[in-house]
């Protein structure tokens, strides 16, 4: 628990830190790649768990196939997913 300039109580979560996250997306270009990659990494802090939390991971390197024509929500889901089953 941390407490705020008014001496109240807040249950802020800790903060999840990406240093690095390098997406190879076929017809994306580089504005449609940061878009994307802020989304997967919205997703992925989001979906942690207290523990992961408390980890720290060096790389994570991963190959996720997604199908053509998804949307970029879909594919954020995709992407975040397997990164997130991969912190396990």
């Amino acid at each position: 628990m941390d407490v705020n300039e008014k001496g109240c109580l807040s249950m802020t979560k800790p903060m999840v830190e990406i240093d690095e996250l390098v997406l190879r997306v076929t017809g994306y270009n580089e504005n449609e790649g940061r878009v994307l990659g802020q989304e997967v990494a919205r997703r992925v802090a989001a979906g942690f768990t207290d523990q992961q939390r408390d980890n720290h991971l060096e790389s994570l390197d991963l190959k996720v196939n997604v199908p053509v024509g998804i949307s970029k929500s879909e594919m954020a889901k995709i992407i975040s997913e397997a990164i997130l089953k991969g912190l396990i």
